[in-house]
């Protein structure tokens, strides 16, 4: 199982997915090799053989919140918000202060249009974790949604003050100024984004529009 979580931190799945499957075979009532396995899957889009790896560790561990937790990022992952709703929920019940539980749920409850329990559920994860980097980009979406504009800016923010390097807030709040017409600093947020993450399709294809409601359609159609 060691060996396996050093494979997986080395980024050599597959090494890490032979070692905990030889783990299993040594002790097959391995909660925590179970987890693991699955969440390597997960990561090389091996999901319904995560999912039979995270319901073991649920067998042998029935109030594993990682388990609950990990089967509902595969849910969300598949579109199933409801279903990965309740995992999150269930997860939750077992350990409150689950922090990234929370920021998950927050962005289910934004996919099912519910911002106003998403800035809850936000909040208590930023009370919990005050520099969670992803949490306080999803609760500039909840604030977003409910038109908070400036505090959804600061929200976007503060998350790229705590990580220059998160795309997913200079994205986010790239948008927000597209839509309030602010191209020029739209733009800006788009080309950072994809400075950091030059395949991020989302920057890439908003950076592309804002070229082209500019007016400039050589580049513009270019990326688009």
């Amino acid at each position: 199982n060691n060996l396996g979580n050093a494979m997986a931190e080395l980024g050599m799945p597959e090494e890490a997915i032979a070692c905990y499957r030889l783990a299993l075979g040594i002790k097959p009532n391995s909660a925590e090799t179970a987890l693991n396995l699955g969440t390597v899957l997960v990561k090389i889009g091996k999901n319904e053989q995560a999912i039979v790896c995270f319901q073991k560790a649920l067998a042998l561990k029935p109030d594993h919140s990682e388990a609950l937790f990990s089967l509902g990022i595969v849910s969300n992952n598949e579109d199933r918000l409801e279903e990965a709703l309740d995992y999150y929920t269930k997860a939750l019940a077992n350990k409150p202060l689950y922090a990234a539980a929370l920021n998950n749920m927050g962005n289910v409850l934004l996919k099912l249009e519910r911002p106003d329990e998403a800035l809850a559920v936000l909040i208590k994860a930023l009370e919990i974790k005050p520099n969670y980097v992803e949490a306080h980009s999803n609760l500039g979406n909840a604030l977003k949604e409910q038109n908070c504009t400036d505090e959804a800016i600061a929200s976007y923010c503060k998350a790229i003050s705590i990580n220059p390097n998160f795309a997913d807030a200079h994205c986010n709040l790239g948008v927000l100024f597209k839509e309030l017409g602010d191209l020029d600093k739209a733009m800006t947020c788009f080309s950072k984004a994809l400075e950091v993450k030059p395949d991020y399709a989302e920057a890439n294809y908003n950076l592309s529009l804002a070229f082209l409601l500019k007016g400039d359609f050589e580049r513009g159609w270019k990326g688009y």
